[in-house]
């Protein structure tokens, strides 16, 4: 056994994906980066998906990386703030700004080929995307609170894309005493 147990830590590139998405994460967190990478796979790193105390979590500054997920390979881009824009201008000034989960971030497809993307090249208006892959409705009203003032948007478009945005098993604690 314990043979089999140095070995696994030693080589983890060989588990089964599957296996290794599957673990309890405190066994996630001994494994090496390298366990969760295959010709086929690029998770995001540790570094690349940050803690915050407003939102619970959202991606890191100025992202640039390969994902691949199987078949499916796209950039994750994110701007200074950790979202998917390439105008740092559209926090000062935007015409529409949306927020929502990963669909609404462009998870699985490039950047120019997000839904908001697409609605800003479509319309010619300047369209702030603060939305991020895994968020749900906890986090809509306080990253509307914190960038929708100074972007003084016109229209705002809160993305509900599946079941889990609305489910009541999403809880974060933000600051000492709010729990929501």
């Amino acid at each position: 056994i314990v043979l089999l147990e140095a070995t696994g830590f030693i080589f983890p590139n060989i588990w089964p994906l599957e296996v290794v998405r599957d673990l309890p994460p405190w066994v996630q967190n001994v494994l090496p980066e390298r366990a969760f990478e295959r010709h086929d796979f690029r998770a995001l790193r540790d570094n690349e998906i940050i803690d915050d105390p407003l939102f619970g979590f959202r991606y890191a500054a100025n992202l640039d990386i390969p994902i691949r997920q199987g078949e499916i390979s796209y950039r994750l881009i994110t701007d200074s703030h950790g979202y998917s824009n390439l105008d740092e201008s559209l926090y000062k000034s935007s015409d529409i700004l949306v927020t929502g989960d990963s669909f609404t971030m462009g998870s699985t497809v490039e950047f120019n080929e997000s839904w908001a993307q697409q609605l800003a090249t479509t319309s010619d208006l300047r369209v702030l995307n603060l939305g991020i892959g895994g968020w749900s409705v906890y986090q809509y009203p306080r990253v509307l609170e914190q960038y929708s003032a100074n972007a003084a948007p016109t229209t705002i478009i809160v993305t509900l894309t599946n079941w889990s945005d609305l489910s009541l098993g999403h809880y974060y604690e933000y600051g000492q005493n709010e729990r929501v």
